[in-house]
């Protein structure tokens, strides 16, 4: 009998309140390979981001504790972690509202697993296709002392010829 390895697709934290909506999706995005971590709260989910670095965060808006707006906004500012917001508002403000505060994606509940999945693994590509071609930024100067270049006390020196 052959034993199929299981992939790893990724972690993620899903901050959902609603117990039958967080085990149908921890379900499914464990038998897809993600490992995932679930926090039911905005301050579980702070506190769980203490402990975790995940690849994404699926995040509900209507959370108990906190809006999930203001968690988005707190947490887009904390880390660079892909966001995605996962919830059945109606307030059609409150997509355009999360990606302006930084969510990478929006989808409305009740949604499909496996659109939900796609997503999710798209959101994960990006980021990792955004984090492997970013330049490596060299922090010292020429002269390889580490310290910042000097500033210029005074006007810089224009070519000759120059009339500006």
């Amino acid at each position: 009998m052959a034993v199929l390895a299981r992939r790893e697709a990724g972690t993620i934290v899903l901050v959902e309140d609603d117990p039958a909506i967080a085990t149908m999706m921890v379900d499914a995005l464990d038998s897809s390979g993600y490992t995932v971590w679930h926090a039911a709260t905005g301050s579980e989910a702070r506190a769980l981001l203490g402990r975790v670095t995940p690849d994404l965060i699926v995040l509900d808006l209507m959370l108990p504790d906190i809006d999930g707006l203001v968690l988005c906004a707190g947490l887009t500012q904390l880390a660079s972690t892909p966001i995605v917001i996962c919830s059945a508002t109606t307030r059609k403000r409150d997509a355009t509202l999360g990606l302006k505060l930084g969510a990478d994606d929006f989808i409305a509940k009740p949604f499909d697993i496996d659109e939900l999945e796609a997503r999710l693994e798209a959101v994960i590509r990006r980021s990792t296709a955004c984090q492997q071609s970013e330049p490596r930024r060299l922090r010292r100067d020429i002269r390889g002392t580490g310290a910042p270049h000097p500033r210029p006390s005074g006007p810089v020196p224009r070519p000759r010829g120059s009339h500006r």
